[in-house]
């Protein structure tokens, strides 16, 4: 008997060797390639955010897709004489633009004296993705995703371990890999799509709108009561940082976005939630309609609706007196 559980040990050891030797390094250029991706979703944002060293914006702005795409900070900058910087997080909820994106941000330079929150009724208080993908994986050991632990019970401290959190995982590994190196292949400088072009007062025809981007046909409230406690707590942190938080709803197509969604029922959550705070709110939801020249979809801006709408929402930052005219003036 103690013959077969030496053999036994001994089996087990070899085999832990093996799936070692044929697992890490696998597990090591995903890692690698995750932690270099400057194009594609969500690494290149982790990645951008990571690299925001001393950069001690005036402005951040935060949200999901729809900020990503709603808001040129190059060009609000411009127009504002602020050094604004976009931290939008595509796909996730507020928990992951907090944790991830704002906390990050915030060890590394001095707190903003604004802060333009991106809100909407899809993914903000709930999640529209599994919260567990690899994609996150490769940054798990970092101070800042310790709610992910806490939001994902496939995870526990044994997946601090490199063997354990990519077990059986080979062939997404590959496939992620593969993903990464064709996005970064095709990679062109961020600032390019940024850059305030002469022409950027015209409509590009070759932005196709997508018109059935909604699969569903209506939408429930999202509310998500982790989600809704943590976004409380960042206004009062926001308050006692003397931070200045202004909500904007970014435009919605109207036939083919906010008809599906109880958008009352999402502005009374939002109005019971900010209860007690001095907070702004800009909605400008229905500011372009059903006018398709300027959406890609019915959830997001093209190019052209993106400058567009920062040239607007820089106009009525200045015209409500929401920024103050010293920091303007810089």
């Amino acid at each position: 008997m103690k013959r077969f559980i030496i053999s036994s040990i001994v089996f087990l050891a070899i085999c832990f060797c093996c799936i070692e030797v044929f697992l890490v390094p696998i597990s090591f250029a995903f890692e690698q390639a995750a932690y270099k991706s400057k194009n594609l979703d969500p690494y290149c944002r982790i990645n951008f955010v990571t690299e925001c060293n001393d950069t001690n914006a005036d402005l951040l702005i935060i949200g999901n897709s729809r900020a990503k795409d709603s808001y040129n900070d190059v060009l609000l900058s411009e127009l504002t004489g602020l050094k604004c910087l976009n931290l939008a997080m595509a796909g996730y909820p507020f928990d992951f633009q907090y944790h991830i994106m704002y906390k990050t941000y915030i060890k590394h330079n001095v707190t903003p004296k604004y802060i333009l929150m991106e809100i909407g009724p899809f993914s903000f208080f709930d999640y529209s993705t599994p919260k567990y993908t690899i994609e996150m994986l490769p940054y798990i050991d970092r101070e800042e995703f310790q709610f992910y632990y806490d939001i994902c019970p496939e995870l526990s401290y044994k997946d601090h371990y490199r063997i354990i959190r990519y077990a059986g995982k080979y062939e997404e590994m590959v496939s992620q890999i593969m993903k990464i190196k064709e996005s970064d292949s095709n990679y062109k400088n961020e600032l390019q799509a940024n850059q305030v072009l002469k022409d950027d007062t015209v409509a590009n025809p070759k932005e196709n709108y997508e018109k059935n981007y909604l699969k569903k046909k209506t939408f429930n409230v999202e509310k998500n009561p982790d989600i809704i406690k943590l976004f409380k707590s960042f206004m009062s942190e926001c308050e006692d940082q003397k931070i200045q938080v202004i909500l904007v709803c970014s435009p919605i197509h109207t036939t083919d976005g906010t008809s599906h969604f109880d958008m009352e029922g999402f502005w009374n959550l939002i109005t019971d939630i900010i209860k007690g705070h001095e907070i702004k709110i800009l909605n400008y939801q229905n500011l372009f309609e059903d006018n398709t020249t300027y959406f890609a979809n019915s959830m997001h801006l093209n190019s052209y609706g993106k400058n567009c709408f920062t040239r607007r929402i820089a106009h009525d930052l200045d015209s409500l007196n929401i920024l103050h005219h010293d920091a303007q003036s810089k």
